[in-house]
């Protein structure tokens, strides 16, 4: 899942190589004499931590050096060129699906999701309105959310939707949604956002699920 957060180097340098040279280059370290061109898959569980248990790496179950690599990889893919990208992976979609709504929304909000998305997000409706969180539900074709996105805190478009394939006007919904004040995330599994480009229309949170694109 990849947002906006702060700039880096990497993301200005991945801009200026072509789509089959960031392909295989994407997430890479520096050049480093005498070092392996592919870092290696770290597995540890314990790192040394000197004094006061602070910094990158403190135990495996929370920041990895191979996660790190995976995620600079995927925000160099998914938003080259763009400023201010943070990734993050999860163990899985719905896993990713999950920390986004249970973080952006609270008890009051309304949530606008898609009725013909991902099985497994149904799951979800029960446990957002036990939290007192309003959900509503429009199809993705024919950009039908907008029909009940007014008052929304966050709008859940997911395009094409999975597995009907149906799609929507991803820029209309964003400047929509923006203009209510609404948060907007973008589910784009089966396209990715290598081949979508929400970065290019607004300020979104895509969330591809990674294990499933």
């Amino acid at each position: 899942m990849t947002h906006q957060e702060h700039a880096s180097g990497p993301d200005r340098r991945a801009a200026a190589l072509g789509d089959g040279t960031r392909a295989v280059r994407a997430g890479l370290p520096e050049p480093v004499k005498y070092e392996p061109t592919l870092p290696g898959p770290v597995f540890a569980a314990h790192f040394h931590l000197p004094g006061e248990p602070t910094g990158p790496y403190t135990y495996g179950r929370d920041e990895n050096p191979t996660w790190t690599h995976l995620e600079r990889a995927i925000g160099e893919l998914e938003a080259p060129g763009e400023e201010g990208v943070e990734t993050l992976v999860f163990a899985s979609g719905m896993a990713a699906i999950s920390a986004v709504l249970l973080s952006q929304v609270k008890s009051g909000d309304a949530v606008v999701l898609p009725t013909d998305g991902y099985q497994a997000l149904p799951l979800l409706h029960e446990q957002l309105r036990a939290y007192g969180i309003e959900v509503r539900t429009a199809p993705t074709g024919g950009d039908g959310q907008l029909a009940v996105l007014e008052g929304a805190r966050l709008l859940w478009i997911e395009t094409p939707s999975n597995p009907g394939l149906d799609v929507c006007d991803i820029r209309r919904l964003v400047r929509e949604a923006h203009a209510t004040g609404a948060l907007v995330a973008v589910d784009n599994t089966l396209a990715t956002p290598s081949a979508s480009g929400p970065w290019s229309w607004a300020r979104t949170s895509p969330s591809p699920a990674t294990p499933r694109a």
